[in-house]
């Protein structure tokens, strides 16, 4: 339970910080919102890679941890893509908000996900569903 309000307050402190950067007004400013997003950052992502494998059993969590990391290596080409083209269409302030509003739905995916009734349910069945899979390939 611990881990799981660590994650969205982390998610959501992420995003405010995120959303502040345009409004920075000096370069002290934008390297103290840049270190807090880091230091957000930084309980985010390793906070997700332990509670993607700590359900997973133990000889095959090498091979859920390579899944993690590819999935993550699409995020960090898809989001500065998208990024990109959200400042030519909109202007450079547009790219910070999508960065914002992704962090803000992370939280709420966090949410929904991890306090849905189902919850429980659904993670029961994704274990049993990896096994399944990853004894067909071993």
């Amino acid at each position: 339970m611990r881990k799981r309000v660590t994650l969205k307050l982390f998610y959501l402190l992420a995003a405010v910080f995120i959303f502040i950067i345009p409004f920075t007004i000096s370069p002290m400013a934008l390297y103290v919102v840049q270190i807090l997003i880091g230091f957000s950052l930084g309980i985010i992502f390793p906070l997700l890679l332990g509670m993607s494998i700590e359900s997973v059993p133990a000889d095959m969590r090498a091979t859920s941890m390579g899944a993690y990391q590819a999935l993550y290596a699409l995020g960090i080409f898809g989001g500065p893509l998208a990024e990109g083209f959200f400042n030519d269409w909109l202007g450079l302030r547009a790219g910070f908000y999508f960065a914002a509003g992704a962090r803000a739905g992370g939280c709420h995916t966090c949410s929904a996900h991890m306090w849905g009734a189902d919850a429980k349910e659904s993670s029961e069945k994704c274990r049993e569903d990896a096994a399944k899979y990853y004894q067909t390939w071993f």
